[in-house]
């Protein structure tokens, strides 16, 4: 019983040890924040125009998946479609390339 209530007792002693660590933490960002001369970029005039070049290059980002997932799929489907004409070659060209990703990934 008391090696629990040694256990209990070390837990409470990390768990305060941990809150105090975030504390300073806390204070220590909240220094440099009041340390800090430049106002928060949101409170600047650029802040907007900021966002919106964020949003134009999220867009722009998020074109290019597109882009990508377009090209992955049309690749396989022409995959598949070779697969299905040639069987044999499918599964030869299969092993062979887990017979390279095997030697790749081997630990000697």
């Amino acid at each position: 019983m008391s090696d629990a209530s040694d256990k209990s007792e070390e837990l409470k002693t990390l768990q305060r040890e941990a809150a105090e660590l975030q504390e300073s933490r806390k204070r220590a960002n909240s220094e440099e924040v009041k340390g800090s001369e430049e106002p928060p970029v949101d409170m600047t005039e650029k802040g907007p125009i900021k966002e919106t070049v964020d949003s134009e290059a999220a867009v722009a980002v998020d074109d290019e998946n597109h882009d990508v997932a377009g090209q992955l799929e049309a690749y396989l489907n022409e995959l598949e479609e070779v697969a299905l004409e040639r069987p044999v070659l499918a599964l030869l060209a299969t092993f062979s390339l887990g017979v390279i990703v095997g030697h790749l990934f081997s630990r000697k």
